[in-house]
């Protein structure tokens, strides 16, 4: 198995689609797919209590303890923002001392800056699963799967009856995952910045 991790994320084809994605910028071209994918809330039975995991409440001194790799003094200006903002929560696991996942719980609204700065309003019953991310140390240990499921029950306590997240078109990992967590694709979304003009399309999937 090739240990190239963007082929690992995207596959052959996908990698190749990110490829020709990536040299139409030079030409003014960028362009972006994502399916927005649901999953009903008010119909599971979720607990907590079933969650075999050490995941705590993480805080801006959680992350700087991450890789400076990736999070770096800009992004820990960017993560301190978005803490301050009472409709984002974070949560994550810590081995010894060290930060190796994290993901977010939002509300309020999507947005969206590359290649078009585009912002999608929410219902407030609805939960918006976003930023996960896993140390490479320690992927093919299931933790997107068991922290999305956490997440899911987590949305739940707080009074969320749905659950949305948006996953770029070629992350076929990210979209079995969502999948198997009981997400069903809503709409297919495109994002284009054609020569400087900014489009935004979205269809509904049946």
């Amino acid at each position: 198995m090739s240990t190239n991790p963007r082929l690992r994320q995207y596959g052959l084809m996908g990698t190749l689609s990110r490829a020709v994605k990536y040299l139409l910028r030079f030409l003014g071209i960028k362009y972006e797919g994502y399916y927005l994918m649901a999953n009903q809330l008010s119909d599971k039975d979720l607990s907590l209590q079933d969650i075999n995991l050490n995941v705590k409440n993480l805080d801006i001194n959680d992350f700087r303890a991450g890789d400076p790799r990736v999070f770096n003094e800009s992004k820990i200006d960017f993560i301190k923002e978005k803490l301050s903002n009472k409709h984002n929560h974070s949560y994550g696991i810590l081995d010894q001392g060290n930060l190796i996942y994290s993901t977010w719980i939002s509300s309020g609204e999507i947005v969206f800056k590359s290649p078009v700065n585009k912002t999608i309003q929410v219902l407030p019953n609805q939960a918006i699963f976003e930023d996960s991310y896993c140390h490479p140390d320690f992927r093919g240990n299931g933790f997107h799967s068991k922290m999305n499921l956490y997440r899911l029950k987590k949305a739940k306590e707080m009074g969320f009856t749905k659950a949305i997240v948006i996953i770029v078109t070629e992350n076929i990992p990210a979209l079995k995952t969502q999948l198997k967590s009981g997400f069903k694709i809503e709409k297919k979304i495109w994002l284009l910045n054609i020569f400087g003009r900014q489009y935004y399309i979205e269809r509904d999937i049946e």
